[in-house]
């Protein structure tokens, strides 16, 4: 028969009282099933030896003004509730009335024995009985929902179970399980031989010598392993276990979870290659890497550091390599090394804040270190070369435009040519003046003040016609 949905739990359960009670239970005794599902509404049954019949609606046959009452003084419990018959129902032939209501549920399931019943103490038997067979369907059915929640936190979990009889070689996996290696739920006997081939090549005789183990010690067991699974994927599962023994101390069960860890591993793979990789990088760098802690320390440092600083420098005070820091700038820094030689360096610092996986929370300070003499000796030598260039420019001006027209001059002098020797002296002189003028504009373009080009030392020009002058004076 099927029920309305909307009662058809209880009735469900009804009926299955009364296919599982006894035959006097059914044919003496219970006269009519009840399942009050709020003040007004009721269905009516009558047992018989096919089954439960749908026989009335509540006030066709039965006076409904009791059931508000009835269903108020139900009480919550695992047992049924003896209840007073009302008296319009005595009249259509119910003497015994019990009651029961389900938790969770907004009806009341009453069970009402007629006249039929041969002797007194029937009813305390049928109360008996259908008390054990209410409490059975209710583990049942709470089985059932734990069964299905469990699945269901399985599945989201990704986890699954296994309990492995060991005389018999059965094994039961969970649904989950199933999935979880790549399977259909049910669709293969996971018996030991089947689980060792699912297992990684490369682990099977770990995962083996593991249950040997526990098998002969009946120490429960923790592990990694991967399995394969039929597309070729490798998954890995991190798995415990325990061995049951019999009165004897003998084992006879393994049972156990699997919670498939997959993405965990290859995150933390990923992390592993990510970290050797940068670690390569700082231990190849050029430049010398120390990381501070909050308390100025320093904590690592990468080989260059060592070479550079003349030792380890871990576990020393940053203050002790460089006394001037953090304040003595980042360029030409004077520090002690560790071996005792006087270093220039020139640095640069990163503060490196922890992420949402770093435990320690901890602040740092990575400082990049280099010697600052080479770079030094370039700039000199740079600016040396910077000083040698304009010498010579300098330098091809003055034989351009001064040495080659007072050449031109003395030429036209010594050929008589006064006037074209005055003409080059002019040009010569004009050429000189507008030379100083490009010299001097890098001094800011300024006019020239008086004094400006005063030289400190006399000039080469007449110096021997003085030395001479001199000497004939004395």
């Amino acid at each position: 028969m099927n029920f309305p949905s909307r009662t058809g739990r209880l009735l469900g359960l009804a009926q299955a009282l009364v296919e599982q009670a006894a035959p006097d239970v059914v044919a003496g005794a219970l006269q009519v099933l009840l399942e009050v599902t709020h003040a007004d509404a009721a269905l009516v049954l009558t047992p018989t030896h096919e089954g439960l019949r749908l026989s009335a609606r509540a006030g066709s046959s039965l006076d409904t003004d009791a059931l508000p009452q009835i269903a108020t003084d139900s009480k919550d419990g695992a047992l049924l509730d003896r209840h007073p018959v009302p008296p319009t129902w005595h009249r259509e032939g119910i003497e015994d009335l019990a009651t029961h209501r389900l938790p969770g549920e907004a009806g009341v399931l009453m069970l009402a024995w007629g006249t039929g019943r041969a002797e007194p103490g029937d009813l305390d038997h049928t109360l008996t009985t259908l008390d054990a067979l209410v409490a059975r369907a209710q583990a049942q059915e709470e089985l059932a929902d734990l069964v299905t929640r469990v699945a269901s936190a399985q599945q989201l979990a990704n986890m699954g179970d296994y309990d492995w009889h060991i005389a018999s070689d059965t094994n039961t996996w969970s649904d989950q399980l199933f999935r979880i290696y790549g399977h259909e739920p049910q669709s293969f006997e996971p018996t030991y031989e089947k689980f060792i081939s699912l297992i990684h090549p490369g682990d099977r005789d770990r995962i083996s010598a593991l249950h040997q183990n526990a098998y002969a010690t009946g120490e429960p067991y923790q592990m990694i392993e991967r399995i394969v699974r039929p597309d070729g994927e490798v998954r890995f599962l991190s798995s415990n276990g325990e061995v049951i023994m019999d009165g004897s101390s003998q084992p006879v069960r393994m049972r156990g979870t699997c919670i498939d860890i997959t993405d965990q591993v290859r995150t933390t793979q990923a992390r592993e290659r990510i970290a050797a990789r940068f670690e390569g990088l700082v231990n190849s760098a050029p430049d010398a890497i120390v990381v501070l802690d909050e308390d100025q320390r320093v904590t690592e440092a990468n080989p260059r550091a060592h070479e550079l600083l003349g030792g380890d420098p871990r576990g020393h005070d940053i203050h002790e390599i460089m006394p001037s820091w953090p304040h003595g700038g980042t360029t030409g820094v004077h520090a002690p090394g560790l071996d005792g030689r006087q270093l220039t360096l020139d640095l640069v610092t990163v503060l490196v804040t922890p992420d949402d996986g770093d435990a320690t929370g901890e602040n740092l300070v990575a400082v990049f270190l280099r010697d600052a003499e080479p770079r030094l000796e370039r700039e000199a030598l740079a600016a040396h070369f910077a000083e040698a260039q304009l010498k010579r420019r300098q330098a091809l001006e003055i034989n351009d435009n001064v040495v080659q027209g007072l050449v031109a001059a003395l030429y036209a002098l010594e050929q008589g040519q006064v006037e074209n020797s005055a003409d080059y002296l002019a040009e010569t002189l004009a050429a000189a003046r507008t030379m100083m003028d490009d010299l001097l504009e890098p001094l800011g373009g300024e006019g020239i003040r008086p004094g400006d080009l005063v030289r400190s030392a006399p000039a080469l020009i007449g110096a021997e016609r003085r030395t001479a002058a001199g000497g004939q004076e004395n």
